[in-house]
């Protein structure tokens, strides 16, 4: 039987992810956030004079792979040659000015997401945080030919060049529901009106049954490797590890069933909130609970592993993941960037 703990943050926020139908005060919040989310899918942002902007969002409040989708955009232009910047955003960090985000950065100052991209990307590809997103994007036009944004979806007055909504190909619109009773950012259809392109985030490893979504990029999620203690292992070697699953993300359903995919199955898991390092007494569950089952290691994602500067019980397997979009969506970038009003993925 696998030992299974969480936080009481995880615990809420699975109470958001389920399908579960809210009752009538729940529906009711949920109807009234949605109109309210309505007017704010469109976030208020200059955007640079001559330098196209891409926005990458979500339908969902966190667990449908928007930053690796960013992760593999921007390291798709940079290989087609478009000076290209990222700006991230900072979740529970507190940057305290506009600057470039650095692998050794705490992640206390530029957020879990920032450090992962700016620990994944090449050297070439800065990546950007801020207090304000606004002042991220304005450090960020100085140095680029083409930004791309992790979390903003669409901006007003003038809309953005592209926008990629990211969805989950198994759950596309999460527990279908609204804040607060459901984990649903806005109305399918106002999301969907908001964005040019869907962007459906699939396991390589996993079936999925045919979608209704016309012209929608395909993002193949790959997860091969696992790094411990400076060695890279492949996936399918540490099927006989006895291993546990600690996971500080959104929907972690979603990484238990790929590694069930690859014949993985861990002899406990432990789940907190997502962006949240784990607490002085949630850290010693934690170890014991690797105690307890004897384990080899804690399988963890990059970003879960920001937040655990020491291995709680167990070293630190950390999952190699690669995302590849299909069609690919590249920009090509000569000396002038596609005009705005012209841009598209296949310029």
């Amino acid at each position: 039987m696998t030992l299974h703990g969480m936080s009481v943050r995880r615990l809420v926020a699975q109470r958001l992810e389920s399908s579960r139908e809210p009752g009538l005060l729940g529906r009711l919040a949920s109807d009234i956030y949605g109109g309210f989310a309505a007017s704010r899918v469109a976030r208020p942002v200059r955007l640079p004079d001559g330098v196209p902007v891409i926005g990458v969002g979500s339908a969902v409040i966190g667990g449908a792979g928007k930053t690796p989708v960013v992760q593999a955009l921007a390291g798709q232009l940079a290989a087609r040659g478009a000076r290209v910047a990222v700006v991230a955003h900072a979740y529970g960090a507190t940057p305290g000015r506009a600057r470039r985000v650095r692998a050794e950065d705490s992640v206390d100052e530029v957020g879990d997401d920032a450090l992962v991209l700016a620990s994944c990307l090449p050297l070439s590809v800065p990546v950007y945080a801020a207090p304000r997103k606004q002042a991220a994007i304005d450090l960020a036009a100085s140095e680029a030919d083409v930004i791309v944004i992790d979390g903003l979806l669409q901006t007003r007055p003038e809309r953005i060049s592209l926008s990629l909504l990211v969805l989950d190909a198994c759950h596309p619109w999460g527990s279908g529901v609204c804040l607060p009773g459901g984990d649903l950012r806005a109305a399918p259809r106002t999301l969907l009106s908001a964005a040019d392109r869907a962007v459906l985030v699939q396991d390589q490893a996993q079936k999925y049954a045919p979608t209704g979504f016309r012209d929608a990029l395909r993002a193949y999620l790959c997860l091969d490797t696992v790094r411990v203690s400076g060695r890279t292992l492949k996936i399918c070697d540490i099927k006989e590890a006895r291993l546990g699953l600690l996971l500080l993300v959104a929907r972690p359903q979603r990484v238990e069933a790929s590694l069930a995919a690859r014949g993985i199955v861990p002899v406990c898991r432990w789940y907190g909130g997502d962006h949240r390092a784990p607490g002085h007494w949630d850290r010693q569950g934690i170890e014991r609970m690797a105690r307890r089952n004897r384990l080899d290691g804690w399988l963890v994602t990059p970003k879960c592993a920001t937040h655990l500067s020491v291995a709680p019980g167990a070293p630190l397997w950390v999952m190699q993941a690669t995302v590849d979009l299909d069609p690919r969506p590249l920009t090509v970038v000569d000396s002038r960037p596609c005009a705005r009003q012209t841009f598209s993925m296949h310029c």
